[in-house]
């Protein structure tokens, strides 16, 4: 019967371990995948108690059956009476602990994620099992050459393996980011897709945000600086301000306010002041220059990303300056049109379409400042600038009514709609976002810093 109790305690173990590296496997696959439907898994992987002291809970319960994987299997070569009672001791007491934590683990499943997970049911389930069998536990193998340990210890070495082939690093962070926050028909809906789809239309708002916080502390420090300086003299803020500077005549009084921020400014010398507003990164966004249509070499050291709309005004303005800049630039720089026809302009997609066909025969760039420079967007204007750019009418016509055309231009509208472009043009260099309009002068200095910084990237 003994011998039962140990090989029982010693499976339940192991089937632990399985139950946790199957947890595992679910949360870096970052949610529910494979789980039972009613076990609402994501929300234990990225809830407060999945991690403790910064490591996921299911590792550290793995690690707690592998212990006594361990320790079992040194009861089974030890001959010590001594060794064996202390191993049974060390059991008992962990087991016992381990009753608590399966108890508690049940407590957050009925009334804080109220459901039930059958993975953390079924640990909860061995750790009260395997306690229940500590109860009357004695070590039973006494014979080194016994077979039977080193069946298990290679039962043992198997789940090690299966744990170090299906793990890789979840930080809390990045548990949080891939957090599902809907589903529709059993698809899940992350937040990192959310965060992806708003990351353009977020950033201007980001720095706008940061601007704002920015001139608030710079008031802030300033007005902290003054009311001390006020104070050594024994008089309000307002009152210390003029009797150095005199009254405003106004609340726009230029003079005024240049001779206070140089008043100010000089007052700070004296101070010394830290900062930690923390500047918002740059939006950095992996743009794959194999689709759009591109212009020049894609290995280019600037590559200069741009959605646009042939109906756009704005883009029609900033067109020669895009044009002009690759043109000074050829080796250094790369164009990737995106091509993303808003709706309400009626003619934009067939221009759009046009536009590719151009790319298959090579003459894109041509074709762009033509189509730019055309009063019109008709079928009529589209074939007339095809013709003046030496595009070969006959296939310009067949490509204009393939439906590989028209695909090529739902996929450039959805890129654009995946990474949440909401406005035209919507310019990228290597991957930040620099705005909307960009003038040949900003694109100039665009270019400088990114070649200084590719110089000095080289240097290292």
């Amino acid at each position: 019967m003994r011998r039962y109790k140990t090989l029982i305690l010693f499976i339940s173990c192991w089937v632990g371990l399985l139950l946790c590296a199957r947890i595992h496997v679910l949360s870096i696959g970052g949610g529910q995948t494979g789980c039972f439907e009613s076990a609402n898994c994501e929300q234990y992987l990225f809830s407060q108690n999945a991690a403790v002291l910064g490591a996921p809970i299911h590792l550290w319960a793995a690690a707690y059956f592998a212990s006594f994987v361990i320790v079992v299997l040194l009861g089974a070569w030890l001959s010590s009476r001594y060794a064996l009672g202390v191993a049974t001791v060390v059991i008992k007491i962990a087991l016992s602990l381990g009753v608590v934590a399966a108890f508690y683990s049940l407590y957050l499943q009925l009334f804080y994620f109220k459901k039930l997970c059958p993975y953390c049911l079924s640990i909860d389930g061995v750790l009260i099992l395997a306690a229940c069998v500590a109860l009357n536990f004695k070590p039973i193998f006494h014979v080194r050459q016994s077979a039977v340990p080193l069946v298990l210890m290679s039962m043992q070495g198997s789940v090690a393996l299966f744990l170090i082939l299906s793990s890789s690093p979840v930080s809390p962070g990045s548990r949080q980011e891939s957090m599902i926050v809907a589903k529709v028909n059993g698809k899940p809906i992350t937040e990192e897709d959310v965060k992806k789809s708003i990351a353009v239309t977020l950033q201007p708002l980001e720095e706008m945000k940061y601007a704002a916080e920015e001139t608030c502390l710079k008031l802030k420090i300033d007005q902290m600086i003054i009311a001390e300086n006020a104070k050594q003299e024994g008089v309000s803020s307002e009152m210390y301000l003029s009797r150095h500077l005199g009254v405003a005549l106004s609340y726009d009084d230029a003079a005024w306010n240049a001779k206070r921020e140089k008043f100010i400014r000089d007052l700070r010398t004296g101070y010394n002041i830290e900062t930690y507003l923390k500047k918002p990164l740059p939006l950095i966004v992996n743009l794959d220059l194999t689709k759009p249509i591109v212009v020049g070499d894609i290995n280019a050291a600037v590559k200069v990303v741009i959605f646009s709309d042939f109906d756009c005004p704005f883009c029609e303005m900033m067109a020669p300056d895009l044009s002009g800049f690759f043109r000074n630039h050829p080796s250094d720089v790369v164009l990737g049109y995106w091509q993303y026809p808003l709706k309400s302009h009626k003619r934009a997609r067939e221009a759009a379409k046009a536009a590719f066909c151009a790319e298959a025969q090579g003459k894109f760039l041509i074709y762009h400042d033509l189509l730019y420079k055309a009063q019109d967007l008709s079928d009529a204007s589209l074939r007339s600038t095809a013709a003046k750019a030496n595009l070969d009418l006959v296939q310009f016509d067949n490509d204009m009514k393939s439906a590989a055309m028209a695909k090529k231009v739902d996929e450039s509208c959805a890129a654009g709609e995946n990474l949440g472009i909401d406005g035209i043009p919507s310019v990228f260099v290597n991957g930040k976002m620099v705005g909307g309009m960009v003038s040949a002068a900003e694109l100039e200095d665009i270019y400088k810093q990114e070649m200084a910084a590719v110089r000095t990237m080289g240097h290292h």
